[in-house]
């Protein structure tokens, strides 16, 4: 018996490693769902978020010291979106995805 299957693809990108984005650039790709069962859902969205995070730990002036401080972490999130593929992206109502293999197209500009 096969397993169900969830996959973020990007046919665009040869290399078979995954895609490099920049700023202004577009990625565009396809998810892949295989269902061996109905499933009863409001919507199937894909999110993107873009973020660095920084963890910043004083340095001791004496090196003898044995405590340390507690480091500083920050996070910036350059961007967040997100795009309904399939359904009520509202969540008012359920429809049935049915079984069998169903490919979602998307495509994601990034910020400058």
């Amino acid at each position: 018996m096969s397993t169900p299957v969830f996959e973020i693809r990007f046919p665009a990108y040869t290399s078979g490693g995954p895609p490099r984005c920049t700023p202004k650039s577009t990625l565009t790709g396809v998810v892949y769902v295989h269902i061996l069962q109905p499933i009863r859902a409001s919507c199937l969205s894909l999110s993107f978020m873009g973020s660095e995070r920084a963890s910043m730990a004083p340095e001791s002036v004496n090196s003898s010291w044995t405590q340390t401080a507690k480091p500083r972490t920050i996070k910036k999130v350059y961007f967040n979106q997100s795009t309904v593929l399939w359904g009520d992206g509202k969540l008012r109502k359920t429809d049935t995805l049915s079984t069998g293999i169903h490919m979602f197209h998307f495509s994601c500009e990034f910020p400058r």
